[in-house]
């Protein structure tokens, strides 16, 4: 999630999708925060929103490749689970 978008920043849109998800009953989406923000308290700011994780720009690339291990393994959030295959 950007948290520095045009039209909404990445906050905003997390919270409600988190509303969302709960007046829906639905699954909780994973929500990684992107952020040129390095700052402790901007970190904080992203998980205080619903954000379940945080990364820095610029991203180095063995960051990224340790967020993703440790989310991939968790199913897609929706009403099957199916895993989406890549074609």
């Amino acid at each position: 999630m950007d948290c520095h978008m045009p039209e909404g920043d990445g906050y905003e849109t997390t919270k409600k999708i988190r509303d969302w998800e709960i007046e829906e009953s639905r699954n909780a989406v994973t929500i990684v925060a992107v952020t040129a923000g390095a700052m402790e308290e901007d970190k904080d700011a992203c998980l205080d929103a619903g954000m379940d994780d945080y990364l820095s720009k610029p991203i180095d690339i063995n960051q990224l490749k340790n967020l993703l291990a440790k989310y991939v393994s968790k199913p897609f959030a929706g009403e099957d689970q199916k895993i989406p295959t890549v074609a």
